[in-house]
């Protein structure tokens, strides 16, 4: 019977030699699946592991608000922006000096944080519209004009998109090549030339510029003339012929995508639902109108500068603008590659921004792991940073149970 015993420690200190022994370097794992623009925010995973070992873990989410990053709030899909994840997990033991790798995003950031657990920072940027800009546009409606209607009876409806504008309406009335004032007239009367002069107000919560560059569209009559009059307000003068000649048509304008960029001149386009008709309206070369209050941000990283970038009121375009120098702070991560922690590790310094490698030979004391039996006389201790191994005499109670290995010692 005690030849038995004595086999089955000998096996079990076998398998505990090829369980505990020096081993491969492992690192902290974090992978992230489900993070792309349009998914569902509530829909991504995230699993941490050291080695086949799953750790506990918590994550949050923030996006970039101009310069801060801020809580997702009733946010439920990734879109256009710079996205933050923050892991929080509990290290095992052994595990304080691993490295941090991920599958996905861009590791900004890790820390400890105490009571043994660590955070890591991962971000994510979306730049592309989810849907094409829709154009700005101004409609411009005159009902109630027609013969033997009253020109009083006549109200201009002016639209920005889905929002009616402030609107007034003023009229006149060709004589020879002239626009004169209306005088008696009443009604609206054939033969005439009328011409309506239509002033509206763009809030400048909706447009803030000079409002130069909206194209107008007219639902009816032929429009000419438009104007900025100054304190948010524009014209547009609109002509309306009432003859025995050929009828003109009443315009029905649908707007079509602009093209070109601000810097490059932009060419705003419409065409007549009725006729066909073409209307190009080519502009000037501008700058950028840039909506910084929607921008997001880049941080500067060692070698890239910080910077922030939003869309272009006007034709959509992406704009950047530097806001920080690199600035030379490389974020190192260490990884063992041979030696021994008392007379000198070969460990090599891992930048994960732009992977930059130094090495370096460092002494440290030992990261003594659990102790694991050895024999009838000892257990042994391994290193779990450099894989050295020592050994130290059981310690057992009068029943022969040795605690620091968890084993019963057997004479």
């Amino acid at each position: 019977m005690k030849k038995i015993i004595s086999m089955l420690l000998a096996l079990v200190m076998l398998l505990s030699l090829t369980a505990c022994g020096p081993g491969v370097d492992r690192v902290i794992e974090i992978r992230v699946s489900g993070v792309a623009q349009g998914a569902p925010i509530s829909g991504v995973t995230v699993a941490v592991t050291y080695g086949d070992q799953p750790l506990e873990h918590s994550v949050s989410w923030g996006v970039a608000k101009g310069d801060e990053i801020v809580g997702t709030g009733d946010m439920t899909t990734f879109g256009v922006g710079y996205y933050q994840l923050t892991v929080t997990y509990t290290l095992p033991k052994g595990a304080e000096n691993a490295p941090v790798v991920n599958e996905s995003g861009e590791l900004t950031e890790t820390k400890d944080i105490g009571n043994g657990q660590r955070q890591a920072v991962l971000g994510y940027y979306f730049n592309t519209p989810e849907e094409p800009q829709q154009d700005r546009l101004i409609t411009i409606s005159v009902s109630g004009v027609e013969v033997g209607a009253p020109i009083a009876g006549a109200v201009a409806t002016v639209t920005y998109g889905d929002r009616m504008l402030d609107s007034e309406i003023r009229w006149g009335i060709a004589i020879g090549d002239a626009i004169e004032g209306l005088g008696d007239r009443t009604v609206f009367t054939a033969p005439g030339l009328y011409q309506a002069t239509v002033i509206y107000t763009i809030p400048a919560e909706i447009y803030p510029t000079d409002g130069e560059g909206i194209p107008v569209l007219f639902a009816n009559g032929e429009g000419g003339m438009t104007a900025a009059l100054g304190n948010d307000q524009y014209s547009a003068v609109i002509s309306f012929h009432f003859g025995e000649e050929e009828a003109l048509c009443q315009h029905e304008w649908m707007a079509q995508p602009l093209t070109g960029t601000c810097t490059e001149g932009i060419v705003k386009h419409a065409v007549c639902a009725l006729c066909g008709e073409v209307w190009d309206i080519p502009e000037e070369p501008t700058e950028h109108s840039p909506d910084w209050d929607n921008a997001t941000t880049e941080a500067a990283t060692c070698v890239a500068p910080g910077k922030r970038i939003a869309l272009c009121l006007v034709c959509g375009e992406t704009v950047e603008e530097q806001t920080d120098d690199p600035t030379g702070r490389h974020s190192y991560y260490s990884i063992i590659k041979g030696g021994k922690c008392d007379t000198g590790l070969t460990v090599e310094m891992v930048c994960s921004v732009c992977g930059r490698i130094t090495t370096e030979t460092q002494t440290r004391e030992h990261s003594w792991g659990a102790a694991v039996y050895w024999n009838n006389h000892s257990h042994q201790y391994t290193c779990t940073a450099c894989g050295e191994t020592k050994s130290t005499s059981h310690s057992t109670d009068g029943r022969g149970y040795c605690a620091a290995c968890n084993t019963w010692i057997v004479n």
